[in-house]
């Protein structure tokens, strides 16, 4: 096994020994004895039984087992050193290294390593620090190129910075020195293997049923919707479920800096864009896959966060008749829309603000606000409709917004919705399409606009 490097080597080791051996015989994990001058066939069979008797459940079942076996034997371990167990074990009987086992557990979203000293993980739990299997800066360069090279990828000093995907949709995001000051860094942010539904994000309590039924109504209306959100808020899994309300005989055209979409349908194209090679060419920006998407004749385009030039072709390709889902890193609904006018003006400094206003909330149909919540649950926040302008200002009409009402025993968060009518002008823009509203939204009398 290899050597770990805290204070407690020796002890975590010789106890990793020990159940190491009594799983084998207990499980019947053990090799033929025929392999026992060969470490890495005797690894591999160890492996191919451990997951033929466990399954995918294998990481999830070492770590209960070894919590079974620590509280039968009244073993007193410090989180560290528990957590240098568990990774130490389920190296030896997996025969992974650690970003595989990282990646291959399912209740694990990101992985986080800030040089080769500290690794962070965001668990179903929380975020959670690790210990650091990696005892130099050189032996987590080769774990992150091991990562890379099946890519057609390299990290080192002439090329520090990679953004890029792995198959699954999993975006990596690694940098070496000079440009990371701690040494090699990485950031994994891994995609759900489950797609969500609008009925799990029910199950959840993520939002409500009549909130599920008006945003599948606006889907069918063919709204042009802005999914806002803080950071890890989950906004892009709920654009995700939005689109997947979206009509199958629909097309769809998904345009984005590193895709990161897991949208299901049968008429879909996704386009992702390319940086420059090392002679700076090649490169394909975000910007002109939108303007090629809107020649694709597509009844949706869905465009990622918007952080550039960019912003303004969609509105632009909005005005000529495109139906559009788009994402917003925003605290709130008024955050979103003044975030994305200030990010147009300052790539187009020429354009007049009222101009540049009516153009947005004439482009805009719907605001939906995803937040991550203090207790670290998920939640959509609001729905709004954006209405005409007002005195040159952007106008919000709330239709649920969630208002906090306190805890419950768990500590979890609890509240309830708020909803106010939806305007007449675009109640009767949806009804003309033979829809029906949820009567909690139904215009009472005409809305201003």
């Amino acid at each position: 096994m290899s050597a770990e490097h805290t204070p407690s080597d020796a002890k975590i080791q010789e106890l990793g020994r020990t159940i190491l051996a009594l799983w084998l015989q207990e499980f019947d994990l053990a090799p033929s004895p025929e392999l026992a001058g060969d470490q890495g066939a005797r690894r591999s069979a160890i492996a191919a039984r451990a997951r033929e008797r466990w399954g995918v459940e294998a990481a999830a079942t070492i770590e209960t087992e070894l919590g079974a076996y620590l509280a039968a034997s009244d073993l007193a371990l410090t989180a560290d050193e528990r957590t240098q167990l568990g990774n130490l074990l389920a190296g030896e009987i997996l025969d992974q290294s650690p970003l595989e086992r990282w990646l291959a557990d399912e209740s694990i979203s990101e992985i986080m390593l800030n040089g080769h000293r500290q690794v962070y993980i965001w668990h179903k739990s929380g975020r959670v620090q690790l210990h650091s299997p990696y005892a130099s800066e050189d032996e987590l360069m080769g774990a992150i190129n091991d990562l890379l090279r099946p890519l057609g990828q390299l990290l080192d000093e002439a090329n520090p910075i990679v953004s890029t995907r792995l198959p699954d949709g999993t975006t990596v995001v690694a940098i070496a020195r000079p440009i990371s000051l701690v040494g090699p860094s990485l950031t994994i942010t891994k995609l759900p293997r489950h797609r969500l539904t609008i009925k799990d994000l029910i199950r959840l309590g993520s939002l409500t049923e009549v909130m599920a039924e008006l945003l599948t109504t606006c889907v069918r209306a063919r709204l042009n919707i802005l999914v806002a959100g803080n950071m890890a808020s989950g906004k892009t899994t709920l654009l995700n479920v939005i689109a997947g309300l979206i009509s199958a005989d629909e097309r769809i055209v998904t345009v984005d800096e590193v895709a990161q979409y897991q949208i299901s349908h049968e008429h879909l194209v996704a386009l992702e864009s390319r940086p420059a090679d090392s002679q700076g060419k090649g490169a394909v920006s975000v910007r002109e896959l939108l303007q090629v998407a809107a020649r694709m004749r597509p009844e949706w385009i869905i465009a990622g966060e918007l952080n550039g030039p960019e912003a303004f072709d969609l509105l632009r390709i909005v005005e000529f008749g495109h139906t559009t889902i788009t994402l917003s890193r925003a605290e709130s609904a008024e955050d979103a829309l003044e975030r994305l006018e200030m990010m147009i003006k300052f790539y187009n400094p020429q354009l007049p603000v009222p101009y540049l206003r009516m153009l947005i909330s004439s482009s805009i149909d719907l605001v939906i606000q995803q937040s991550r919540l203090p207790d670290g649950s998920r939640r959509l926040i609001e729905i709004c409709e954006l209405l005409p302008l007002r005195d040159g200002a952007f106008q919000l009409n709330p239709l649920f917004r969630f208002q906090e009402t306190g805890t419950d025993e768990r500590k979890r968060i609890t509240g309830t919705y708020i909803t106010r009518p939806m305007s007449a002008r675009l109640a009767r823009r949806i009804e003309t399409q033979g829809l029906t509203l949820p009567p909690e939204v139904w215009p009472g009398q005409p809305a201003e606009g």
